[in-house]
């Protein structure tokens, strides 16, 4: 009887013939049941790829078919994240090593259905458990592994890649040597941005000056730039705005919101660019260090809905964290833009009132902090700062 089968063996002869599905299913509760009881049974008893899809496919033919998408919807970047680094059962029986085989993985879901998957999403989903759980030790060969072969239709994800590449080589070693060494081979792996605009890189700088910070297109001109005049100045400088790029998307709500991934990367950028530039003009090092701190802040605050992550091993927001990394965002950009000084002093005092589990406490700081703000304000002789703390 179907009854006496373990959740193994229906799901081993569900595979074999899906005109059982109704019968098979009698044994649980309802389909949802059915799925998730024998999921995980899959990967042992086939050994491709497809039979693995086929099992989806069968659930979605004949079973609960909107909880099958809502579920992959949520998990699919994730799954083939874990097939890159063999971190799941699934993960381990069909690996995967590169960036193409990857996309090939995106375009499976796809076909299933599955419309937010995407090889971009991959590719942070994997920056994050990279850069949170792993020494650059084990996450630079993972990122080498992956531009071995790389598809033809996806620069965006392959010059992520590769600019974590060449961040996480620079990790223990930065002499001028090594950073144009991986210079290289990032602008070997990478296409140009704005292949059809001759421009020198100079021109193509000043254009990018003149851009609003919400510009979508402003990180092509600097890229474009790094192609046109391959240094260590123009690296570090288009370190510092692509950086600054994930950072400032989060203020724009026409812009895609960075993810986890993004931040920490992002970070990292901002460390590498403080040990491969000159600090000879103040005021570029006071903006560096405030994005640097901003970006933290934004992780410390933001884990929670911005991860890629299971929802199970994602950390909380520490709102307290953030709060200390806003601050100290407004120390490093005091005296150089007032309207951002106040702008992440006022950042602080908000999530420092988060922080706190008492309602009264929350109030007290809040009333605190607009007394405070508004008087910081009137020492300060510039008339944006009003529009801040309103």
């Amino acid at each position: 009887m179907v009854t006496e089968f373990t959740h193994a063996e229906r799901a081993e002869r569900l595979l074999e013939n899906p005109e059982r599905y109704e019968e098979l299913v009698e044994a649980y509760d309802d389909g949802v049941e059915f799925y998730k009881k024998t999921r995980s049974k899959i990967p042992q008893l086939t050994n491709d790829f497809e039979g693995y899809i086929s099992y989806y496919q069968i659930f979605i033919n004949r079973g609960p078919r909107s909880f099958i998408y809502w579920w992959l919807e949520r998990n699919t970047d994730r799954s083939i994240k874990n097939m890159i680094l063999g971190s799941s059962d699934a993960g381990q029986e069909f690996r995967i090593y590169t960036l193409k085989q990857a996309a090939q993985r995106v375009h499976d879901y796809q076909d299933l259905g599955v419309e937010e998957s995407s090889l971009i999403g991959v590719v942070t989903v994997l920056l994050e458990e990279l850069y949170e759980e792993h020494p650059p030790q084990f996450t630079y060969p993972v990122l080498s592994t992956l531009l071995n072969s790389v598809p033809d239709d996806e620069r965006d994800a392959i010059e992520l890649v590769a600019r974590a590449q060449l961040v996480t080589g620079l990790h223990e070693s930065h002499r001028d040597e090594r950073v144009l060494e991986e210079l290289e081979q990032y602008l070997s792996l990478t296409s140009d941005p704005r292949p059809e605009d001759n421009r020198p890189a100079d021109e193509l700088i000043e254009e990018a000056n003149n851009r609003s910070y919400s510009d979508s297109e402003l990180i092509g001109l600097y890229g474009a730039a790094l192609h046109r005049d391959p240094s260590i100045a123009r690296l570090s400088e288009y370190l510092y705005f692509s950086g600054r790029d994930v950072v400032e998307r989060y203020r724009h709500q026409d812009r895609e919101q960075p993810t986890v991934g993004e931040l920490l990367l992002s970070k990292q950028q901002f460390t590498l660019v403080q040990m491969i530039t000159t600090k000879d003009d103040p005021e570029n090092e006071a903006y560096l260090q405030s994005y640097h701190h901003i970006a933290q802040g934004l992780y410390e605050s933001g884990r929670e809905w911005q991860s890629g992550q299971d929802p199970r091993k994602t950390e909380e927001s520490n709102f307290a964290k953030a709060a200390q990394k806003y601050l100290s965002a407004a120390a490093a950009i005091h005296g150089w833009n007032n309207e951002r000084y106040i702008k992440y002093l006022n950042k602080s005092l908000r999530h420092a009132a988060n922080a706190t589990n008492s309602w009264k406490g929350k109030v007290e700081i809040h009333d605190c902090a607009v007394v405070a703000l508004i008087e910081t304000s009137q020492q300060i002789d510039d008339g944006d700062v009003s529009d801040v703390i309103e």
